[in-house]
């Protein structure tokens, strides 16, 4: 999940802002209501084009086999001056982005461009309480862990748009396969339309007692875990209870008061550490604070937020690099290693964007940094921006290549009737989730699956819905001030977080959305 976006926005999931230096997270499911968004007599569809035109339609039908949609409406220049009205047929191809204040099945394959505007955060007495702390942030995945479906990632979550369409490679750390037939069910949790136009396991063959990690940037490689002893301060203090295993309780700091982008480090040694290639393996994922500036920039879009996300898939990457630069800011967990008297250098960077999973990162060590067997780390990242469950040191191995899964069948939750088999391809035919949808992905493993280690490579996007209670802090100039000084608006945005904090993560884990079959 690379950020790259209006990511700018963008950033990941804001952390409480207690006392105590760690939190143990548990996750429990939540019910919603079935019923969402309904059609109703005045609900209106605005067609954004790539030309930068509007047609804004009263009345429409959308055609999935001609990938169009016709009706009757009005169209509008670049400069919104009116140039026509009547029955208009447009092609899905020549649309950056609709918009309307409705959502339906009816939709077909257009419903993953429809950004709904005027959506209720109601649904949840949660979100009520504090809007900017929905559950969100993409399609999340489960699979067995040996006693249940447990969480095990999440797709694409710096992917709002669809220019900022990209793949990500999450892995199932804690899977375990019940035999050649695996299973992993796909949800839309949140209140946003999600489009998924890839879904493969990677399939990569490990030796007996070692593991297979990966890079940032995808490298494989084969793994021994080094179970030594750890040490590791941070400001607060010993924290190397908390970072030792791999148990769901996490180090996160509160964050700066000032200014969001304010930096901390926690410093790490390991004893005995053994010759040879060593990898630091980090398990950490976002705060909510990602979240909160997702959606108060989108709140600051408010009316104009079909523009602002439709002028991304027009302008393309220029627009894309000039939207991410808060998420540039904040940054990633950069990993240092001590020099002896020469200082610290930078050996790497560990996290992706999204507050959801836990996800496991290597970041290779350039040498043999240790000194007499003590090898001292460094984490540099920005305040309240991480929650970090594990720090330990792995041996590293031989590369490894994966083996690439298709799904063989996707059956909707709840039925035994495969809505696609291997036939149907989701590059072609994207499968779009809207809130409490749930698939479940079947696949077939190599023989012998305990030999394998599993990663889910996911492509797509998503929209978030534009709720009401944003619309009244529509603001142009603060998402000038996004755009244009990422600095300045980090610093402006401080007070309204550090406000938000405190209950963020309890917010956003109690408003998840699930339909039960």
């Amino acid at each position: 999940m690379k950020a790259t976006l209006v990511s700018l926005v963008i950033a990941g999931v804001a952390v409480s802002g207690c006392t105590r230096s760690y939190v143990e997270r548990r996750i429990a499911d939540v019910s919603a209501a079935q019923s969402l968004i309904r059609w109703g007599p005045s609900a209106s569809l605005k067609a954004h084009m790539k030309d930068g035109q509007v047609c804004v339609f009263s009345s429409w039908e959308f055609h999935d086999s001609a990938r169009a949609v016709s009706g009757k409406g009005s169209f509008y220049n670049i400069n919104r001056d009116s140039i026509g009205s009547g029955l208009f047929t447009l092609s899905y191809d020549s649309i950056a982005l609709f918009e309307s204040n409705v959502v339906s099945s009816r939709a077909g394959a257009a419903g993953g461009l429809i950004l709904l505007s005027g959506a209720s955060a109601v649904l949840s007495i949660y979100c009520l309480s504090n809007p900017k702390a929905c559950f969100g942030s993409c399609p999340t995945f489960y699979a067995w862990d040996g006693h249940a479906m447990s969480l095990q990632a999440e797709g694409f979550s710096s992917s709002i748009a669809p220019a900022l369409e990209r793949t990500d490679v999450d892995q199932l750390f804690t899977a375990v396969p019940r035999g050649r037939e695996f299973q992993v069910l796909v949800k839309n949790e949140a209140l946003e339309t999600q489009v998924i136009r890839a879904a493969h396991i990677l399939a990569v063959p490990r030796p007996p007692g070692r593991r297979v990690l990966s890079t940032s940037d995808g490298v494989f490689f084969e793994a021994e875990l080094l179970n030594l002893p750890l040490a590791a301060r941070a400001a607060t203090g010993d924290v190397s209870q908390v970072l030792r295993t791999f148990d769901g309780r996490e180090y996160f700091s509160a964050a700066d008061s000032m200014d969001l982008a304010a930096r901390e480090e926690v410093d790490i040694e390991f004893q005995d550490a053994p010759p040879g290639r060593l990898g630091v393996v980090i398990a950490c994922r976002q705060t909510l604070m990602t979240t909160y500036l997702l959606y108060q920039g989108l709140a600051y879009m408010g009316r104009s937020a079909g523009h602002w996300l439709a002028e991304l898939d027009r302008k393309g990457e220029k627009a894309c690099e000039m939207a991410g630069g808060c998420g540039r800011l904040l940054g990633q967990i950069d990993v240092l290693a001590a020099q002896g008297t020469a200082g610290w250098s930078v050996e790497g960077s560990a996290g992706e964007t999204g507050p959801i999973a836990e996800q496991v990162s290597l970041v290779p060590l350039s040498g043999d940094h240790s000194r007499d067997g003590v090898l001292r780390l460094r984490l540099r990242m920005t305040k309240g921006f991480w929650r970090i469950d594990h720090v330990g040191l792995a041996r590293l191995g031989p590369r490894a290549v994966p083996v690439r899964l298709d799904p063989m069948s996707i059956v909707p939750l709840g039925t035994s009737e495969p809505m696609r088999d291997s036939s149907w391809e989701l590059e072609k035919r994207p499968l779009v989730l809207l809130p409490g949808d749930a698939y479940t992905l079947n696949y077939r493993l190599p023989e012998d699956p305990g030999r394998y280690e599993l990663f889910m490579e996911s492509r797509g996007y998503y929209l978030e819905w534009i709720r009401n209670e944003w619309l009244a802090e529509e603001n142009p100039a603060m998402v000038a001030q996004m755009l244009s000084d990422p600095e300045k608006f980090l610093r402006t945005m401080a007070p309204g977080f550090k406000r938000a904090e405190p209950t963020m993560e309890k917010t956003f884990w109690s408003s998840r959305i699930e339909r039960t079959p």
